[in-house]
């Protein structure tokens, strides 16, 4: 609660800051220090507490507190702000979206993600309400204390392979930003996303995000099919721990956009599942997409 009112004060005081700059209104200048001396002053007591509380997560939340507070944290905090806005107002268009299969082999958890308020992964975020967070099965148990798991190579998330879930083009990629240890991120991360991959299914797209360090193994304008390896998961970007960020949306830029919920298909431990996977369930791949038969949305122009 404190740490969130920490950070809408200072991205509050940006973008005071910037409409002083635009308008010349000097008289805003007393609006701007106050509110990020309180954000800041906020910021201070919740790291305190969270010391207190959790000295593994406070390394974590000191981390995160700090990159808030760089020029280009704050700048991505206010492209942010701004899509949101603007993908409010705008409204969620009617999409016939594609059918999903699971974006990986073997098992993995749904850390964050489903259709209610309680399981979502940012339910307050247009862009992120029905995104999800996953890792392979046996890393499930290593979130509860990331630090004490600091070894990328101990994490079976890192470096599993990522699938497209549908057929689609790639229109958009990032690669070769560093993998953060375990634990912490990185300072001088330029993207929320870390290294990532959107795909076009036909005016929805699906976001692969956080992907290790030099995987990335496709480039814009490239046709893939459902099944296609685009890369490995990785620890990249706003990341805490080895985990795929997914997601189904309505334009590319994931800072701009409404989040769509998905249909996947998958097997599970009730047998194979054509639904919404929710937190907390373990999703496995269903082998070649193409073999089941399945609607994969959108044909190859």
């Amino acid at each position: 609660m404190l740490g969130r009112l920490a950070q809408r004060l200072l991205i509050l005081g940006a973008v005071i800051h910037l409409l002083r700059l635009a308008y010349d209104a000097e008289p805003l200048r007393v609006v701007q220090l106050s509110a990020v001396s309180l954000g800041l002053a906020l910021a201070v007591v919740w790291l305190v507490v969270t010391v207190r509380r959790d000295p593994c997560s406070a390394r974590l939340y000191a981390s995160i507190a700090l990159w808030f507070l760089t020029p280009w944290g704050l700048y991505i905090q206010l492209r942010q702000a701004v899509g949101e806005a603007m993908s409010r107002l705008r409204g969620g268009p009617q999409l016939r979206a594609p059918l999903l299969f699971p974006p990986f082999a073997g098992c993995w958890r749904v850390v964050n993600g489903g259709v209610t308020k309680e399981e979502s992964h940012s339910w307050g975020l247009i862009s992120q309400r029905y995104a999800y967070d996953l890792v392979r099965e046996e890393d499930y148990g290593k979130l509860e204390r990331t630090c004490d798991h600091a070894d990328l190579g101990s994490w079976a998330t890192f470096g599993a392979p990522i699938l497209a879930a549908a057929p689609g083009r790639v229109v958009a990629v990032v690669d070769g930003v560093e993998d953060n240890v375990p634990g912490r991120v990185r300072l001088d991360a330029m993207h929320l996303a870390g290294n990532h991959v959107v795909i076009d299914h036909g005016g929805t797209y699906t976001l692969y995000a956080h992907l290790r360090r030099g995987s990335v193994r496709v480039r814009p304008g490239q046709w893939v099919e459902a099944g296609t390896p685009i890369g490995e998961a990785g620890n990249s970007g706003m990341s805490s721990a080895p985990h795929l960020h997914f997601q189904l949306m309505d334009r590319p830029n994931y800072l701009a956009t409404r989040s769509i919920q998905p249909t996947m298909l998958y097997a599970s431990a009730e047998g194979e599942r054509k639904g919404v996977p929710r937190r907390g369930e373990t999703i496995c791949g269903m082998g070649l997409p193409t073999a089941t038969g399945g609607d994969l949305g959108g044909a190859r122009p």
